[in-house]
């Protein structure tokens, strides 16, 4: 529920100089305007809207990434993430890292905090989850890929394999 500054406005107080308190203290935060027909309005600052709006699109997100993660990875889907579909191609450890990582930055964002901390933390992740994606990638991280194997090329090899 929403809190607002206390006063709630009818649409009357709209004309003269109400209209000027009510803009006023809807600059300040959230500002009820009961409508003829009984309802409530809120008003606020688009920012304010624009936190909510990315607060609540992230909290359910995040309640899938829960729901998935509470069933054995064999049973899950990338579409069981919702949203967040990318970290599919991470391993548990890292599944357990972001779940840690984002229920943080949620609880900050929630506090007050700009959501561009919640926004930052998952463009990381979606490029940690990127390369996970890719087996050779993957690979050289885990140390898993015998690189003895590899050769390296240099620019002349690269402009005759080009057919340069």
């Amino acid at each position: 529920m929403i809190t607002t500054n206390g006063r709630i406005y009818q649409t009357s107080d709209l004309s003269g100089r109400g209209r000027k308190e009510f803009i006023e203290a809807a600059q300040r935060g959230p500002t009820t305007l009961r409508t003829p027909e009984g309802e409530s309005l809120v008003m606020l600052p688009a920012a304010d809207l624009e936190h909510l709006a990315g607060m609540r699109d992230h909290a359910l997100n995040f309640l899938m990434l829960d729901n998935a993660m509470s069933r054995p990875r064999e049973q899950r889907r990338a579409a069981d993430f919702g949203g967040w579909a990318f970290v599919a191609s991470l391993d548990e450890g890292q599944l357990t890292e972001f779940h840690s990582e984002v229920n943080d930055a949620l609880i900050r964002a929630g506090s007050g905090q700009a959501i561009s901390l919640v926004d930052d933390l998952l463009d990381e992740w979606r490029a940690t989850a990127s390369l996970m994606a890719d087996p050779v990638s993957r690979g050289i991280l885990e140390e898993s890929m015998d690189i003895e194997e590899w050769t390296e090329v240099g620019p002349d090899d690269w402009a005759t394999a080009q057919g340069a």
